[in-house]
């Protein structure tokens, strides 16, 4: 529908849907990057690790390491690591989910 003075007509096209914006796309697609850096990076490690870990070993922002691991469900949180300093909050560690069949290949 659309409104021209004084009444309202009844339009003969399809709508247009967005699907996002450019900018949009481009985030995914790096935050997919990251994601996988992420993962290339601590993959080998058996042990968990924190966005403050990710930060010093790939330069990433910690609140973003933070955001992309928990929205990302190839990784899980594990508990949290107290700080050795009274002056440091917790820290929420991470790991890299396996598969069911065990041979260490994420999802």
């Amino acid at each position: 529908m659309f409104f021209t003075f004084p009444c309202w007509y009844r339009s003969t096209t399809e709508p247009k849907v967005k699907h996002g914006s450019a900018n949009d796309v481009h985030q995914k697609e790096n935050d997919r990057a990251a994601i996988q850096q992420i993962i290339g990076e601590f993959e080998d490690d058996s042990e968990q690790f924190t966005a403050g870990d990710v930060r010093s070993r790939l330069g990433m922002n910690k609140d973003r390491a933070t955001r992309l691991m928990k929205d990302c469900d190839r990784f899980e949180s594990s508990g949290f690591r107290e700080p050795k300093q009274a002056r440091y909050s917790r820290q929420e560690l991470f790991s890299i989910k396996i598969d069911s069949k065990g041979d260490g290949t994420a999802r």
